[in-house]
C-alpha cells in the first residue's frame, strides 16, 4: 500500500516534461560583443528550441523543463509571439513552466523557444585566450539532441579543443562553427547535465589601448612638426608682400619707372624717357632718388647710363 502512494505522490509532482515526449531540443549558444583589442571575452547568449510531443490522451495546458542556464531577460515565444511562464525550483532543478496559447491536444506537438543572455560563462586565461563552458538538461523522454557553439569572430579553438569533443567543427566564413548531435537511442551516461568545455584564443597579435596611445600621440607630433615647417611665419613676410611693401611706398612717377626696370633690368635711360614721356630732367631726377633708396644702380655704357635693379630688390623681386 506504502509504495502504491509513493508512486502516486511522484506522479502528481513530476514535471510535465518527463510524461511528454521532446522530439527535438536544439540549442544555439553565442558569444557577442567580444573585442580581441579590448580584450573583453564578450558575453553568452542562449537560444534553445524544443518540440514537445503529446503523448497523453488529454490536452495539456503547461508543461516544465529544468533549464541550468541563467534566467536573466528569459524570454520563452513560439511561432505566434511571447508566452507566460514562471521560474520554479524542485529537486535541487530550475524549471521553467510554460503555458500553452491553447491546450496541446493528443498526439499533437509544439515548438516553444527559450532565450537567455547575457550569462557570465566565460572564463579568462592567459593573454587572449578564454574558457567557455555551457550545460544542457538532457531528459530521458529526448529523442534528438543538437547543440551549436558559435565562436566570436576573430577567435580559433586553442590546441585544448573542446571537452567533450564536437562532432564537427565548422566555419561561416566569419566564425569557428562547433556541433554536438545525438539522436535516439541516446546514450543513457550523455543524459542528465549535457555539460561543454571550449578552450578558444584570438588570432594574431592585438595592440592595447597603451599602444593605441602612444601611436596616437606620435602621430599628433608629426603632424604639428609637418604643419608648422609648411607654414610661413607670421615675423617674416614673404619676398612678395616686400616688393609690394616698397612700389606703395613710392609716388606715382617713381612706381612707373621702377616697374619698368623690374619688366626690363639694364635699360637704357632714355628709353626709360621714351616710354614714360616724362622728360630728360624728370626721368634723371627720379632715377637719382631710387638710386639713393637703394633700389637701383646706374653703369656706364659708351656715352650713355644703363638702369639696373640692386642685387637687394633683385632678391625680393625674386
Amino acid at each position: 500500500m506504502r509504495v502504491i502512494i509513493a508512486l502516486a505522490v511522484v506522479l502528481l509532482v513530476m514535471p510535465y516534461a518527463y510524461a511528454q515526449e521532446v522530439r527535438n531540443y536544439e540549442a544555439l549558444v553565442t558569444v557577442k560583443g567580444a573585442s580581441p583589442f579590448l580584450k573583453n571575452p564578450g558575453e553568452v547568449y542562449e537560444k534553445v528550441t524544443i518540440v514537445f510531443y503529446n503523448t497523453l490522451d488529454t490536452p495539456i495546458e503547461e508543461i516544465s523543463y529544468p533549464f541550468i542556464a541563467d534566467f536573466r531577460n528569459a524570454r520563452v515565444y513560439d511561432s505566434e509571439g511571447e508566452l507566460d511562464f514562471s521560474v520554479s525550483v524542485r529537486g535541487g532543478k530550475k524549471y521553467i513552466t510554460v503555458t500553452f496559447r491553447e491546450p496541446l491536444g493528443p498526439m499533437s506537438k509544439k515548438s516553444v523557444t527559450y532565450e537567455f543572455g547575457p550569462i557570465k560563462t566565460i572564463q579568462v586565461r592567459e593573454g587572449n585566450a578564454y574558457i567557455l563552458t555551457t550545460a544542457q538538461t538532457i531528459l530521458a523522454n529526448v529523442k534528438k539532441f543538437k547543440l551549436v557553439i558559435f565562436l566570436p569572430e576573430g577567435y580559433v579553438l586553442s590546441p585544448e579543443g573542446a571537452v567533450p569533443r564536437s562532432k564537427d567543427i565548422l566555419s561561416d566564413g566569419r566564425s569557428v562553427i562547433l556541433i554536438w548531435e545525438m539522436q535516439d537511442p541516446i546514450p543513457a551516461a550523455l543524459k542528465g547535465d549535457f555539460k561543454v568545455v571550449v578552450f578558444y584564443e584570438g588570432v594574431g597579435w592585438y595592440p592595447n589601448v597603451y599602444h593605441v596611445a602612444v601611436f596616437l600621440v606620435v602621430v599628433a607630433a608629426a603632424l604639428v612638426y609637418a604643419y608648422t615647417r609648411r607654414r610661413p611665419s607670421k615675423k617674416e613676410p614673404t619676398k612678395r608682400k616686400d616688393l609690394q611693401g616698397f612700389l606703395d611706398i613710392l609716388r606715382e612717377d617713381e612706381r612707373r619707372i621702377l616697374k619698368i626696370i623690374i619688366d626690363q633690368d639694364g635699360i637704357d635711360q632714355r628709353e626709360i624717357q621714351r616710354l614714360t614721356d616724362f622728360s630728360k630732367t624728370k626721368v634723371s631726377k627720379i632715377l637719382a632718388e631710387l638710386e639713393k633708396r637703394g633700389a637701383i644702380r646706374k653703369e656706364p655704357y659708351g656715352r650713355r647710363n644703363k638702369v639696373f635693379l640692386t642685387e637687394k630688390l633683385r632678391n625680393i623681386e625674386q
